[in-house]
């Protein structure tokens, strides 16, 4: 019986481990300012899946699966404080590039 629970606790937390959406911190002060596009709110977190958002925020890392709900990335994002999600990733001279299809950008609204 002991040895069931031991195998069902450690199959529980391989299953947790792996649902996590990997998140990248950035380093640096990288702040953006857009010119607005569409933008939606889930649980509290704005999703900007076109456009960057028209007010000034900071990025604060890259959350790197789109596969996940918009429920599970903005609780992603919460948990990372941020409260803007930006769909794309940057490239190598840190442009926001909308066809890394698969990267959030998580920040945080300066204003």
């Amino acid at each position: 019986m002991k040895t069931r629970v031991l195998l069902c606790s450690s199959l529980l937390a391989t299953l947790v481990i792996s649902c996590q959406i990997p998140y990248t911190p950035y380093r640096g002060a990288a702040q953006l300012i857009g010119t607005g596009g569409t933008v939606r709110t889930v649980d509290g977190i704005d999703l900007w899946e076109n456009g960057k958002p028209d007010r000034k925020c900071r990025v604060l890392g890259v959350l790197e699966d789109d596969r996940e709900s918009d429920s599970a990335l903005a609780k992603a994002a919460g948990k990372q404080s941020g409260n803007v999600l930006i769909h794309g990733g940057v490239d190598r001279n840190g442009n926001l590039d909308p066809h890394m299809r698969n990267r959030w950008l998580v920040a945080k609204y300066l204003e």
